[in-house]
């Protein structure tokens, strides 16, 4: 994987979306949410509110 360019601006939105939870059985359920296409970055950024050291890394 080559190293993201200097250049790299990101953008981030607040959104709401219709989740759907599927109940699988035992007390276990599974939401599910769509993303719409395009760029998706997971993870969260060192410092950002609510991040709470056990995130993944945004540039894993």
């Amino acid at each position: 994987m080559a190293a993201p360019p200097d250049n790299l601006t990101l953008y981030r939105y607040k959104r709401t979306n219709n989740a759907y939870t599927e109940d699988l059985g035992d007390g276990v359920t599974l939401t599910l949410m769509l993303i719409p296409g395009g760029e998706f970055m997971m993870g969260a950024l060192e410092g950002e509110p609510n991040s709470n050291g056990t995130n993944v890394p945004s540039d894993w």
